[in-house]
């Protein structure tokens, strides 16, 4: 929530993504069977895997990488660019990686 809260400053969308984290998830088990669970809130970590705000964490997570990555010069020594799109990224290198 920290992380979200730098890059987002309204408060309803702050709780709204806080309400959206202690949700309970329907998860079915091996046999096919429902079974409402909480760990994501019980973890204190973590959104529902596939869940419609994943992309927003994933582009506020992605952001800090890129960043820390030119701050330490990797961009820089591999001859590299990162090319990213929604949640999902590449690394293009120049020579070895």
């Amino acid at each position: 929530m920290q992380c979200i809260a730098r890059r987002v400053s309204d408060k309803a969308v702050l709780h709204l993504v806080k309400l959206w984290l202690v949700a309970a998830v329907d998860e079915k088990d091996h046999r096919g069977r429902i079974h409402r669970t909480t760990r994501n809130k019980d973890e204190g970590r973590g959104s529902p895997q596939g869940s419609p705000i994943s992309p927003l964490f994933a582009n506020l997570y992605m952001r800090r990488f890129v960043l820390g990555w030119k701050m330490l010069g990797h961009e820089r020594v591999l001859q590299a660019r990162i090319v990213n799109y929604a949640d999902d990224f590449v690394i293009c290198c120049r020579g070895t990686s």
